[in-house]
């Protein structure tokens, strides 16, 4: 069965708004990507233990001092 005239024009318009839809969510995905899932080089570097407070550096318990840092 083909659609007539009428169908067609209902298709069409479907399709637009699919598109429409399916186009902006794109953008937000990549958009939240861009921002909270992807990390350069620089942000790699100035997130080091000692960079973020209260965290420990690789073989240190958090909460632990060392004296000679006192």
């Amino acid at each position: 069965m083909k659609p007539g005239k009428l169908g067609k024009a209902v298709m069409q318009g479907y399709q637009t708004i699919e598109d429409t839809v399916v186009g902006a969510y794109k953008k937000v995905e990549d958009a939240f990507v861009d921002t909270f899932l992807e990390k350069t080089d620089a942000e790699d570097a100035r997130e080091t233990p000692e960079a973020v407070p209260g965290t420990a550096a690789p073989g240190e318990t958090k909460g632990e001092s060392d004296p000679s840092k006192l």
